[in-house]
């Protein structure tokens, strides 16, 4: 939803009108899931994905279309075995995609990019709602937590998935933007410079921890939510971990790690990682047990070696690794390991 709130503002910059293709309904295997979007410009440019290949070209030629004619409209692709082998696809599948034209003009467009700046800067959980009678004529508002309890918005709209559902003659299309609480770097070093951008870029929220103000500013973390210069023995007086929340540590040495690690063992933090060998988790491990009084079952539940098993070895790779495991654990419930 990012990179759609990003294309209305490069819009606006520009004065010039935006087409967002979404995919509003599927079924069977279609490429991309309800709610992928695709922002294409005038001059031919796109950001986003529905799915790439044939339908993707298709529908950036479809786009192209509301330059001239200005008026929103819906398009099914049905996707059976001889059609997909035609379109170069073989997932056989249906996807039903919503045209919007966007003017830089419209007061709406404004008021829109206005309640995105603000539910982003949020930590709440928020949905974009569009709506329409005809396709060519639709609203989209932002429904937060209090909005969502009013009379006149339908409880089913507001769930974990995208959604579409249909209310007498009006057409509803749900998607959720749930915050899943923030990722606490703790340690600026090679791995982190690589890790914050790419997990900003993922929607996660950052917050960069370090000893060093020369590891630790808003010029080295642009991407940063936040950025703090402390050492690592009380982070309890300026951080509150919570059980949304994720914990990366990994600092310049081992000491600082087992620091930060028996603090953060005692919050409910929905993931923590540390990076290191299986020999020097064993010894921090030793430790924790001993001084700490941690049992092996609470030990069990951190996620080291961090990051998922793909022989990383440059910082990069190590970040990318890092990355694809916040996702795994994003993703389902059933890996989220939260101390209970």
């Amino acid at each position: 939803m990012k990179d759609f709130y990003k294309a209305l503002k490069l819009s606006k910059k520009r004065k010039e009108p935006l087409v967002v293709v979404t995919i509003i309904d599927f079924h069977g295997s279609a490429p991309r899931g309800t709610g992928a979007r695709m922002a294409v410009y005038k001059n031919g440019s796109t950001t986003g994905t529905v799915g790439g290949g044939a339908i993707e070209y298709d529908a950036q030629q479809e786009a192209q279309k509301l330059f001239e004619t200005k008026i929103s409209f819906m398009k099914k692709y049905i996707l059976r075995p001889n059609e997909a082998a035609d379109l170069g696809m073989v997932c056989g599948g249906n996807a039903t995609l919503y045209f919007q034209y966007f003017s830089p003009d419209n007061p709406q467009t404004e008021k829109l990019i206005e309640e995105l700046d603000r539910a982003f800067k949020s930590n709440e959980d928020f949905w974009l709602l569009t709506s329409w009678e005809k396709p060519a004529d639709f609203e989209m508002t932002v429904v937060d937590g209090e909005k969502k309890k009013t009379a006149f918005f339908d409880i089913e709209l507001f769930q974990k998935e995208s959604r579409l559902l249909k209310k007498d003659k009006i057409v509803f299309f749900s998607q959720p933007l749930l915050q899943n609480g923030r990722v606490y770097v703790f340690g600026g070093g090679h791995i982190a410079k690589e890790l914050v951008p790419l997990l900003s870029h993922l929607d996660f929220k950052c917050v960069v921890i370090d000893d060093r103000e020369a590891f630790a500013n808003s010029e080295v973390f642009p991407d940063a939510d936040a950025v703090f210069v402390s050492d690592f023995k009380d982070i309890g007086t300026f951080l509150k971990i919570g059980p949304s929340d994720y914990v990366v540590i990994m600092t310049r040495g081992h000491q600082n790690d087992y620091l930060v690690e028996a603090q953060v063992l005692k919050t409910k933090a929905r993931y923590i990682g540390v990076i290191g060998s299986r020999k020097k988790t064993e010894a921090v491990n030793g430790k924790l047990m001993k001084l700490d009084g941690f049992t092996q079952e609470r030990l069990n539940m951190v996620y080291t070696p961090i990051g998922k098993a793909i022989k990383a070895k440059t910082p990069a790779e190590i970040a990318i690794s890092i990355a694809a495991e916040l996702i795994e654990v994003r993703a389902s419930d059933e890996s989220i390991k939260t101390f209970k």
